[in-house]
């Protein structure tokens, strides 16, 4: 019996997040990046996007410069391993501080 309510209760939660979700026009001329699972942290040991950051800033600017929109599917921060955001923002502060330039297109 609590199956259907576990059920009834998510379908209700999705069901709202669909209908609140902001919609996107796009068209053959559109451009997006995705990313994905980049898992940024506090630039110790254990944080596997460091070793990419410099690819990655680097393509994030390429990509605006192209015109292209991000957006970013999950798992952008490694807020398991860590104790705070801040700890990650200021590992990784360039690039967050450039990914403003995309949400300024946004809205």
């Amino acid at each position: 019996m609590r199956g259907i309510f576990v059920y009834i209760y998510f379908k209700s939660r999705l069901d709202q997040a669909y209908k609140n979700a902001k919609r996107i026009r796009f068209d053959d001329a559109s451009k997006f990046i995705l990313f994905s699972d980049c898992h940024s942290g506090d630039n110790s040991f254990a944080d596997d996007f460091a070793n990419n950051r410099n690819i990655y800033f680097n393509a994030l600017k390429d990509y605006y410069k192209e015109g292209y929109q991000y957006y970013e599917l999950g798992d952008g921060d490694e807020l398991l391993g860590n104790l705070s955001f801040e700890s990650v923002f200021f590992a990784h502060k360039n690039i967050y501080m450039f990914l403003k330039n995309f949400m300024k297109v946004l809205f």
